[in-house]
């Protein structure tokens, strides 16, 4: 029992940051979306890039659409406070696809560890250098949403 009780709140946040509206092709938004949540000593971020912040162009499509998920897989792109003591643990960058095949943008994810979680209180967001946006719609969870803005690209976090 006590395995479960440990397990089920990293189900819960998971399911959660995966039902985000681009993943499930519902969002015709041009916005750019970063979801937050922490677990225990992880801080684990997801981004939804939609396709409409991608060339027309099919060739240009592909080739900025390879740059940019090489650009997200890059280290550096997040900064928390040095006494936090955050590592990154896991990434990933990946084309998100509707179920009739349809590109519907980019899904892109961090986890990292830190030896003191409550230290955690900003993240220096360094998105907008490789997305090319003004701003990034914010979903900490489970409650606070926000914009960020490229003149002040560090979320704090409550």
């Amino acid at each position: 029992m006590a395995f479960w009780s440990k397990v089920r709140p990293h189900i819960a946040i998971c399911a959660y940051l995966l039902m985000s509206p681009i993943a499930w092709g519902e969002s015709t938004s041009n916005s750019v979306l970063l979801t937050v949540a922490q677990i225990e000593t992880s801080i684990l971020i997801t981004s939804d890039i939609p396709l409409s912040l991608l060339p027309e162009d099919p060739n240009e499509r592909r080739a900025e659409r390879n740059s940019l998920m090489t650009a997200l897989k890059a280290t550096g792109l997040f900064g928390f406070p040095e006494d936090a003591g955050c590592v990154m643990n896991a990434l990933d960058a990946l084309p998100i696809r509707g179920a009739d095949g349809a590109e519907l943008g980019i899904s892109a994810g961090w986890e990292f560890k830190c030896s003191s979680p409550t230290a955690v209180t900003s993240i220096d967001v360094g998105l907008f250098a490789p997305l090319a946006v003004a701003s990034i719609d914010v979903f900490v969870f489970p409650d606070k949403q926000l914009v960020l803005l490229k003149e002040q690209p560090i979320l704090f976090l409550p």
